[in-house]
């Protein structure tokens, strides 16, 4: 099984250095070497979080063409779950970090998988990012012994 998952890692890095320089291309002809955003930071970093815990946060930041120089926003992001019934965007304000980009809190509601994501609808090039989430139900711990202690009064 660990090679399979290796195997999986190695080939979804590949794929991700992939996009990125496509992404770097496709900058590179529609901006010539202007900052503005282009693409929007969203590697595959699924959390897990149970119904009834912390939460999670969701960052969406804005990169320029150099795939590293953080963009601020154009306008306010529009924040998004796929799947309600598993998971809520915090109708709270979204938090503007120092470095330019924008958390959000994310809210377990049931078990199941949700794409949490993000789009600047004000941006050039109106960038999203997603990414997965994964709530599970609280588990109850099931006694698998007891013990008994006597004290003398």
């Amino acid at each position: 099984m660990e090679f399979f998952e290796r195997r999986n890692y190695k080939e979804r890095e590949r794929l991700e250095r992939i996009i990125e320089k496509l992404a770097d291309l496709l900058a590179e002809t529609l901006n010539n070497g202007s900052k503005i955003a282009i693409i929007a930071k969203g590697k595959l970093m699924p959390a897990s979080i149970v119904v009834g815990g912390k939460g999670a946060t969701f960052t969406f930041t804005e990169l320029a063409a150099d795939g590293v120089t953080v963009v601020p926003a154009s306008g306010p992001i529009t924040f998004a779950s796929d799947t309600p019934t598993v998971a809520v965007i915090d109708p709270a304000a979204p938090v503007t970090n120092p470095d330019g980009s924008v958390s959000v809190q994310v809210d377990a509601v049931g078990p199941g998988t949700a794409t949490i994501s993000g789009v600047d609808p004000a941006s050039a090039n109106k960038v999203a990012a997603a990414d997965v989430l994964t709530v599970t139900a609280v588990t109850t711990p099931v006694a698998v012994s007891a013990t008994g202690v006597l004290v003398a009064n």
